[in-house]
């Protein structure tokens, strides 16, 4: 807010407040808590939508992911994503984020509503091909439905973020459990600070 408007209040207020979780967080913490080793306790995570697609293709790749009182209990996968198939509906952050995870095993075919069919994967898509994976358009090249599998072999790989710094965000989420890393270089990016 550039010009906030105080409002007098006649006493001090001591209170607290809980603030609703972040999708864009959630769901980037429930791929990071999935492919890592061991139980993760995630707290003050948002239950959305977009996150209960999350977590349920996340189920279907092979984490384990509990409801509790306070968040999700995630027990990881690591490297042993399995396959399936995935409507991830609306949701633009689960198609592109697991897009990348199903490159890591697989095959794994993703598909969502029709306004999804029309939303672009090809950057990200030709990056994961690039890596190694193979990347299979089940529809129109470039957009959902996808099937994609592993492995990926590469460790370095550009990508155009110009389109939507998930893309990038997609690549980072899986660059810590690729046994040479990821070096990637981006050209362009759009909402920059989702990425920082």
């Amino acid at each position: 807010m550039d010009d906030p408007y105080p409002i007098p209040y006649p006493r001090v207020v001591d209170a607290d407040v809980v603030v609703p979780g972040s999708k864009s967080i959630t769901n980037r913490a429930l791929v990071c808590a999935a492919l890592a080793e061991g139980t993760s306790h995630l707290t003050g995570a948002l239950d959305s939508d977009d996150t209960r697609v999350m977590r349920d293709g996340l189920r279907t790749l092979g984490a384990t992911i509990e409801e509790e009182p306070d968040g999700w209990s995630v027990n990881g996968m690591g490297r042993r994503v399995g396959g399936g198939t995935i409507d991830v509906r609306a949701s633009g952050t689960t198609m592109r984020f697991l897009a990348a995870v199903a490159a890591l095993g697989g095959p794994v075919d993703l598909d969502g509503t029709e306004r999804m069919r029309q939303r672009p994967l090809g950057p990200l898509l030709g990056a994961l091909a690039a890596l190694g994976a193979t990347v299979e358009a089940l529809g129109n090249a470039g957009h959902p439905p996808i099937r994609v599998s592993g492995p990926i072999e590469g460790s370095s790989v550009e990508v155009d973020g110009s389109v939507s710094s998930q893309f990038v965000t997609a690549l980072l989420l899986i660059a810590p459990v690729l046994p040479d890393g990821l070096t990637i270089t981006v050209r362009g990016i759009t909402s920059a600070p989702y990425l920082t």
